[in-house]
């Protein structure tokens, strides 16, 4: 995913708003929708994923092991929250991606 800094984010709390790469962002949700079915693997999904030759946006080929799809899995980004420094969980001001 790319990350681009915005200058909307709160001196209180260091968050940084982030806006969603949409060539990687309906792979991201794809992962999710396949995997919730309960029905395909990770290790499929992987290997579907290594076959598409999926690019992020400076055109690289992105490895999905399974340690990647765990990361993304339990993302809490991907649902519109971070984790503060402080280690609090907050609703971020970023865009939803999985709802």
């Amino acid at each position: 995913m790319k990350f681009l800094n915005s200058s909307r984010s709160s001196p209180a709390v260091k968050i940084v708003p982030h806006l969603i790469d949409t060539d990687c962002s309906s792979v991201i949700t794809d992962i999710f929708t396949k995997f919730s079915t309960g029905v395909v693997s990770k290790n499929e999904i992987s290997k579907e994923l290594k076959r598409r030759k999926v690019k992020n946006y400076k055109g690289k080929i992105l490895a999905f092991s399974q340690q990647t799809l765990d990361n993304i899995l339990n993302n809490i980004y991907y649902t519109s929250y971070l984790k503060a420094e402080d280690g609090r969980i907050i609703k971020g001001q970023h865009e939803v991606l999985l709802t």
